[in-house]
């Protein structure tokens, strides 16, 4: 090998972990903010997209993740049978994005027209590959054992059993598992040596699999968008550790690692090496982002209808104002007042609270009330932080009063999964519960 052939290899390495790093860093930007369920209350699946215009927004996210942001054409159209979308405000909807005056605007296009073919989205159309070709679903294969594993790993004291290694983070603890362990997650003993040795690159695997680094993003999305709620909780601890009570150290380019690992242990265990890259099955490499709403139809058609829906929702509460007026009745002492933090529980709150005692008086405020601190609940181990996320907390609640004991359920007792005692106390707890 001459020293040229090395030099280009090398280059093509770091194009190649530069596409990965660049990779990764969208992914933590486009994947769900998804926080482990403590802190969880409310998340906008669209956060993306959050500088677009709403519409175009709603379009990038179809046709990019397959994420539903409208209506179907069958459900708008029943909704101006019904009357919920008026003729006038669909006319003005036409009128206001195509510019054409009111009177001259057809809606038969809208009403009875067929739409065009709508086009699959962009997550999943690499991968679709392998089963298409090969007729093996990498998916099935991989994503039990990948989720149990990261189940164990991630667990605040549910299982039975902690994840050995507690200090260590998820790749370092996973090989030491598999160098310790009489089992294994892979299924080919080659490829169970690779990752134990550590000698082998998230570049090297995914040239494997794919054989052409342009590949690289849209696989990787494909790969991650294929179960975005645990690649979104696992970037959110990346970020956040303190998310976690018990706390882990792992990263989303380890989930990454990990997964892709499996992916070829499986196409080496399942095919005997009849396979080959993606680069050879794929025609034009896809381009994930190459999306303009202007020019999609169907997304033009849909657009109208919501707004016209929209409009004829807005125009008929402002009427009923106009006919209504009204003033806010204000208790002159009212027996308590109660303050509630703006979310998603608030306006519920409030309202069965003032139905319970109508003297009552409820206040919905946004914000934190100006005091950060942490909470521990009588009897917790633990603390939360109850503030927004940027603001570091300098107070400490602590909950006063005797914590209550709760009664040990025997169905959870550790005797239900100890050998032959678990066969006559399964019974017996059986009978017991029926």
């Amino acid at each position: 090998m001459t020293m040229e052939t090395k030099i280009t290899d090398i280059e093509k390495a770091g194009e190649a972990e530069k596409l990965i790093e660049e990779s990764i860093h969208e992914l933590h930007h486009y994947l769900p903010a998804q926080a482990p369920l403590k802190d969880f209350v409310h998340h906008n699946t669209l956060h993306a997209f959050q500088e677009e215009y709403f519409f175009d927004a709603a379009c990038k996210a179809r046709r990019l993740l397959g994420y539903k942001t409208l209506k179907t054409l069958e459900e708008y159209r029943r909704l101006y049978q019904e009357g919920r979308i008026s003729e006038t405000a669909l006319t003005a909807a036409i009128a206001s994005r195509t510019g054409i005056p009111s009177d001259r605007v057809n809606i038969i296009q809208h009403l009875r027209g067929k739409m065009e073919r709508d086009e699959a989205p962009h997550a999943g159309s690499l991968r679709r590959l392998w089963k298409k070709y090969f007729h093996i679903d990498l998916d099935a294969l991989v994503h039990p054992v990948l989720f149990r594993t990261l189940c164990n790993f991630l667990d605040q004291g549910i299982a039975l059993q902690t994840f050995p290694y507690p200090g260590l983070s998820f790749l370092e603890a996973l090989r030491k598992l598999e160098m310790n362990g009489m089992v294994s997650i892979f299924e080919d003993s080659a490829t169970r040596k690779e990752f134990i040795s550590g000698r082998v690159s998230q570049e090297d695997l995914l040239e494997k699999l794919l054989g052409d680094k342009r590949l690289i993003k849209p696989y990787l999305f494909d790969q991650q968008f294929a179960h975005q709620g645990w690649s979104g909780m696992v970037a959110t601890i990346e970020r956040q550790p303190e998310t976690l009570l018990d706390t882990r150290s792992i990263k989303l380019s380890e989930l990454i690692y990990l997964e892709t690992f499996l992916e070829l242990d499986r196409l080496r265990h399942f095919r005997k090496g009849k396979w080959q890259p993606l680069k050879h099955l794929v025609k034009a490499v896809p381009d994930y982002f190459d999306i303009h709403p202007d020019n999609d139809s169907n997304h033009l058609i849909l657009c109208d209808f919501h707004t016209a829906f929209e409009r004829t929702y807005y125009d008929q509460v402002a009427r009923a104002l106009q006919l209504n007026t009204f003033q806010q009745q204000r208790l002159e002492s009212p027996r308590f007042q109660a303050f509630f933090c703006i979310d998603d529980r608030e306006c519920s709150f409030r309202r069965y609270l003032e139905e319970l005692e109508p003297l009552c008086e409820t206040f919905g405020t946004p914000g934190f009330f100006s005091v950060d601190a942490f909470f521990r609940p009588a009897g917790g181990k633990f603390v939360t932080k109850i503030c927004p996320v940027p603001v570091s907390p300098k107070h400490l609640i602590v909950e006063a009063g005797e914590p209550r004991k709760v009664k040990k359920d025997p169905h959870l007792s550790g005797m239900t999964y100890a050998g032959p005692l678990a066969l006559i106390s399964s019974y017996l707890l059986g009978f017991w519960a029926a």
